[in-house]
């Protein structure tokens, strides 16, 4: 049962004004009274509820986060950076991941849905779809909202993202001038304005680079390690195998890895690899993973901060953020 302020007022032989003056520190209270009845109610284990002060108060100092599947350690660091941005300034999260392989809309939405049912103050998004009904709905959100790691359109939002158009291509064009002639980009779906931007970083960097003597193909894959082992062996076992393989995210990078490995071939000698987002484990992998810096952390951190300002009235319009990549060069290529 629920201890209440009556009851504290009961044991001391105070009213209940008295006990919320001493519980709230206010003035204008006998300084023995107030400690018996701050004494009284840790003995009692009296929990304040805040939740009812701040809905009085119109806030709640909670924000909303959708994420997709927190295994990827890449949708971890999302989190958190934006935990830490939101703890550092006196909010709290509630978190909603999303299960379904490939993701899916109505999951989506139903999660949003959900986190203004519990009266956030506002939202984290990652969307994994960017369809009409999506667009339509974030369109008619009743609290702000901030993107991350996506800019798609017909949204006009506050977003955090990667530079993943500069990522890609600064990648593509890495494995150019080292001699490569036939790249495939292993690319994640559902196909998001991320994964469109990295499309168009590679086709830029063919552009830049102007021989026919060069290709470059772009295949789909489930962005698991598993899916991509098995993807890779069935791409090297082909007539004309590529000589580079861009990977949408290092975990399939390191599948490809082992799927070049275990067909016999040697890295980066017959097959150079590239990932995307330099994750902890790429600089362990054996060779040490050539891979994009996402700066993901950073992503979480500053899209929290963007929607924890324009909560707290700091902020004037949409905040675009675009943050710069960086390539990493190891062993791979």
């Amino acid at each position: 049962m629920n201890v209440t302020m009556k009851d504290i007022a009961r044991r001391v032989g105070v009213s209940v004004v008295t006990v919320s003056r001493a519980l709230n520190d206010k003035p204008d209270i006998d300084a023995n009274t107030k400690q018996r009845i701050l004494d009284t109610a840790r003995q009692l284990n009296y929990w304040p509820n805040i939740l009812a002060r701040r809905l009085r108060a119109k806030t709640t100092r909670t924000i909303g986060i959708v994420i997709p599947d927190m295994r990827d350690p890449v949708f971890a660091e999302i989190l958190f950076g934006c935990s830490k941005t939101a703890r550092d300034r006196g909010y709290q999260v509630i978190v909603s991941m999303l299960f379904k392989r490939g993701y899916d809309v109505d999951e989506e939405l139903e999660a949003i849905q959900t986190l203004i049912g519990k009266r956030v103050d506002g939202l984290l998004l990652q969307p994994e779809h960017e369809d009409r009904r999506y667009i339509e709905a974030l369109n008619n959100c009743p609290v702000p909202y901030v993107l991350m790691n996506r800019k798609p359109e017909g949204l006009a939002c506050s977003f955090v993202t990667h530079d993943h158009r500069k990522g890609a291509c600064c990648a593509a064009r890495h494995l150019l001038q080292r001699g490569r002639k036939r790249l495939l980009f292993l690319v994640r779906f559902p196909t998001t304005s991320s994964v469109l931007a990295r499309i168009e970083g590679v086709k830029r960097a063919m552009a830049e680079y102007g021989s026919r003597a060069v290709e470059a193909e772009f295949e789909a894959c489930g962005d698991t390690l598993t899916e991509a082992y098995a993807k890779a062996r069935s791409i090297l076992e082909r007539e004309s195998r590529p000589d580079a393989i861009l990977a949408w995210e290092d975990i399939m990078a390191l599948g490809v890895c082992r799927a070049v490995l275990d067909a016999g071939l040697e890295i980066p000698g017959d097959v150079a690899v590239v990932g995307y987002n330099d994750i902890e484990l790429a600089a362990f992998n054996s060779p040490p993973l050539t891979t994009v810096r996402q700066k993901i952390s950073e992503i979480g951190e500053q899209a929290a901060g963007v929607l924890l300002d324009t909560l707290e009235g700091s902020t004037n319009g949409a905040e675009r953020i675009l943050i710069e990549p960086e390539l990493i060069v190891r062993r791979t290529t």
